[in-house]
């Protein structure tokens, strides 16, 4: 069977015959080079390596909001507050303050949780609820002080009182 796409020869080798007719048989190379093909395969590889270091970029560091600005927006009520965090650009915080409560709970399908209630301001009351993970949990007792990169993800009602709602990605104790 020639292999330079001209037709030629097919056989049918189920039925052990071989007849005549027209069949166009691709060439057995892709159309490049050698060189542009080892040039193609190099920048691929660059490529891929570099992925890592792009995802990376992604990453945003934490903004300069505080407390005390979010805090504002939140004593408008709820749906002011829903309204402002549509404006953030960016939602990632580094904040701190002192635990109030810890709280560990069952999600859908048994799937273990945990947060806790945060005093951001130093006065009466909880300001935060930060979601975090069971063995974060585990570490933190009511009155300690915590760090945390979180994002902002909306406000919830704790002790009748309409607080920011947080997930942290990292804690610092």
């Amino acid at each position: 069977m020639p292999l330079d796409g001209r037709p030629g020869m097919a056989a049918n080798f189920c039925l052990g015959e071989t007849r005549e007719h027209p069949v166009t048989v691709a060439p057995s190379y892709s159309g490049l080079g050698v060189r542009q093909t080892m040039r193609t395969i190099r920048v691929i590889m660059a490529v891929a390596a570099a992925l890592p270091l792009l995802a990376a970029c992604g990453d945003k560091e934490p903004s300069k909001l505080t407390f005390e600005q979010v805090g504002g927006e939140l004593g408008k009520g709820d749906d002011s507050f829903r309204a402002y965090l549509k404006t953030l650009s960016n939602r990632k915080i580094d904040w701190s303050g002192t635990v109030v409560q810890v709280r560990r709970w069952f999600e859908d399908d048994y799937m273990k949780a945990a947060g806790v209630t945060v005093d951001l301001d130093g006065k009466d009351g909880v300001d935060a609820f930060v979601h975090i993970t069971v063995g974060d949990a585990d570490r933190l007792k009511a009155g300690a002080r915590v760090g945390f990169v979180a994002e902002i993800t909306g406000s919830r009602i704790e002790s009748e009182r309409l607080v920011v709602e947080l997930h942290a990605q990292s804690l610092k104790l």
